[in-house]
């Protein structure tokens, strides 16, 4: 946020009214369009995400089949009965925010290996 400094006018004079009165919109439009600016900056980090690699997306959806094996239907509630963070575990099931430490932490929970987690995998 930024304060507007203008000149306090006390004549009457619409010369000067009409110079703030500018500068007032002026600074509304910059204002705008770097609004603009942000959403549009917004976007293109929002493409970025969307594009994962494939390897890690077939990882993710290992993780989700093996949670729906063992009967869960949310992923939030098996993130709360084991001491998961929610948010994190529902990332790591999309294929973001998934890091090595995540997926033992994971395989741990589901008492399995990393050479049978990926042992359907292709080379």
């Amino acid at each position: 946020m930024f304060a507007l400094h203008a000149p306090l006018v006390i004549e009457s004079n619409s010369i000067t009214n009409t110079y703030y009165v500018s500068f007032i919109v002026l600074c509304l439009f910059y204002r705008v369009n770097f609004a603009r600016f942000n959403k549009d900056i917004s976007r293109q980090k929002m493409a970025q995400k969307e594009e994962i690699d494939p390897r890690i997306v077939k990882i993710a959806e290992k993780i989700k089949q093996l949670r729906k094996e063992r009967g869960y239907t949310s992923y939030e509630q098996f993130a709360f009965d084991h001491d998961l963070p929610r948010v994190g575990y529902g990332n790591h099931e999309k294929g973001t925010n998934l890091t090595i430490v995540s997926l033992l932490r994971i395989l741990d929970i589901h008492q399995i290996s990393l050479a049978e987690f990926f042992k359907d995998f292709e080379k």
